[in-house]
């Protein structure tokens, strides 16, 4: 704790109130201070000696319900960011000439063991083809199907993708899209649950 300037007042924090604390045992006065303000730190200790706060029964229950709140949000933080989430690399992209306004684009997934999408959609034709590994696909309203390589896999503008996953926690996974899509519109975008 830095010392207090001289002739400034010094109010003791609960926990430095108790009678070992060497500002306590001195009535709050030490490290500059004068002794008319060292009075108004003794009646200080005396209000956070009886302060209900100062329980230390109530104190460690504090001190359970923060550390509580404090794994929740870390556990929070750790769902809502993926440890392992999947690489996107951009192949191709080409306007296609014979649709104003639309492009194809060819992007290769790379999924490491265990990893998964958030529910999304396209807004595009999406032809998948599985190069390695094995991986579950589900559109809403449909059944979830698992592929391995050489496996291919349609997803249309209006579907929504609620699973797309690899299938194994222990090996990793690849796969190949082609999307026929709106000149600049994203590749995915979030589906709320």
């Amino acid at each position: 704790m830095a010392p207090p300037l001289p002739g400034k007042r010094l109010i003791l924090h609960p926990r430095d109130a108790q009678e070992s604390h060497p500002l306590a045992r001195a009535g709050g006065q030490g490290l500059g201070t004068s002794r008319k303000y060292a009075d108004g730190a003794s009646s200080v200790i005396d209000a956070a000696m009886a302060c209900p706060n100062d329980d230390p029964e109530r104190n460690t229950m504090k001190k359970r319900h923060v550390c509580c709140w404090a794994s929740l949000a870390a556990l929070l933080m750790l769902a809502a960011v993926a440890a392992d989430a999947a690489d996107v690399k951009d192949l191709f992209a080409i306007d296609l000439a014979d649709s104003p306004g639309k492009e194809g684009r060819m992007i290769e997934v790379s999924y490491p063991p265990g990893a998964q999408d958030m529910v999304h959609r396209h807004d595009a034709h999406a032809f998948v083809y599985v190069l390695e590994g094995q991986i579950v696909m589900q559109l809403k309203g449909h059944p979830a199907v698992t592929l391995t390589a050489g496996q291919t896999f349609y997803e249309g503008p209006t579907d929504v993708h609620i699973v797309g996953r690899n299938a194994s926690t222990t090996a990793p996974a690849r796969f190949v899209v082609v999307l026929l899509k709106a000149k600049g519109a994203p590749i995915l975008t979030p589906v709320p649950e």
